[in-house]
């Protein structure tokens, strides 16, 4: 690839530059070759060899343009990798490898135009217990796994039904975003089964206090999010939260 810079350096400083050095090339090979006799007293060939002149220059023009769109090309690999990057490191919580706030917000917008469709959108609220327990008898680093534990039962959990729909939005703070119908009493038994294991494994309590609320009609998704973090705060103090609506779809 250095080369390849190197060469394009040459061609965008004249091209034509160099295919006219490889013509001024053949012709001192034609006159060696016409040696003792001078091309110039032997016109019949004069003909064959502009020609081959001539494909010569066609032949390094087609293969500088080729090169000069194979390095375009590159560079815009190149670029999009870079952009790629940035989106990666502004969207992604840099310990869990969730989406952070931004990508949340921004999952959020795009739930907003959806909903136009009619399709149904539920939101969770997730809050881990004793994290502050833990990084005060474990130390930050055991504070630092329960956190990325919880991230990997959510996904596992979440994601592979709704892609982009788990988020780290604060310290010990998770939100998921399903959209379309969705058996959220069932998802949230099997993730307090999980992380039940998961606490096993790890050999200290690994919890979740969790509140949801689906967006009503004319509501705002962010609305929906408040009622459903009152009703994880309420979970959290042990309160029975019972459903707002005996029709609406609640599991808290």
């Amino acid at each position: 690839f250095l080369l390849l810079k190197t060469l394009m350096k040459q061609v965008r400083g004249g091209w034509a530059t160099m295919a006219l050095t490889a013509m001024l090339i053949y012709f001192v090979l034609g006159f060696i070759a016409a040696y003792p006799t001078p091309i110039a007293q032997r016109p019949e060939y004069v003909p064959v060899f502009m020609a081959v002149c001539l494909l010569t220059f066609a032949f390094y023009g087609v293969v500088l343009h080729s090169l000069q769109k194979t390095q375009k090309i590159a560079e815009q690999n190149e670029q999009l990798q870079q952009e790629q990057k940035i989106y990666h490191i502004a969207y992604t919580d840099a310990l869990t490898g969730l989406g952070n706030r931004a990508a949340y917000l921004e999952q959020i917008n795009k739930l907003e135009r959806q909903r136009a469709d009619g399709i149904p959108v539920c939101c969770i609220e997730l809050d881990m217990n004793g994290l502050k327990q833990v990084n005060d008898t474990l130390g930050h680093a055991a504070g630092d796994q329960a956190l990325r534990e919880i991230a990997r039962v959510l996904t596992a959990v979440f994601a592979p039904r709704y892609p982009d729909s788990v988020f780290r939005v604060g310290g010990d703070e998770f939100c998921v975003l399903l959209n379309g119908e969705a058996a959220v009493a069932e998802m949230l038994e099997q993730l307090e089964a999980e992380l039940s294991q998961s606490a096993q494994q790890l050999g200290f309590p690994l919890s979740a206090a969790a509140g949801t609320a689906w967006v009503r009609p004319n509501e705002l998704i962010e609305s929906a999010m408040m009622r459903a973090d009152a009703k994880m705060y309420q979970n959290k103090r042990g309160i029975r939260v019972l459903s707002e609506n005996e029709n609406e779809k609640t599991c808290s």
